[in-house]
């Protein structure tokens, strides 16, 4: 896990997080606390629900903030996520 600046104030509201795994993402997220999106505020607990709805494939990654970088580091991680991979087959295939 790395946050470019681990100091958390209003100026590092554009500050990117890295992460390598998912629980690294999650933890960047716990040490945020609360991520400021453009229309409003999440708590780590939220965000972190609202990506695994996205990994688990019952929302699309728009449904995940930009901020911080949050939205591409979960695109990153998903492409080989094998929850992700999972259920995103699994509901091609019931639309087939």
């Amino acid at each position: 896990m790395k946050i470019e600046n681990p100091s958390i104030t209003s100026e590092t509201e554009d500050k990117k997080i890295t992460a390598s795994s998912f629980n690294e993402l999650y933890d960047a997220i716990k040490n945020i606390s609360t991520i400021k999106g453009t229309q409003r505020e999440y708590s780590a607990a939220e965000l972190i629900l609202k990506i695994e709805r996205v990994r688990h494939g019952h929302r699309p990654i728009n449904f995940i903030t930009r901020s911080h970088g949050i939205r591409e580091v979960v695109e990153s991680l998903l492409q080989n996520d094998k929850i992700h991979q999972k259920y995103t087959e699994g509901n091609k295939a019931k639309k087939q």
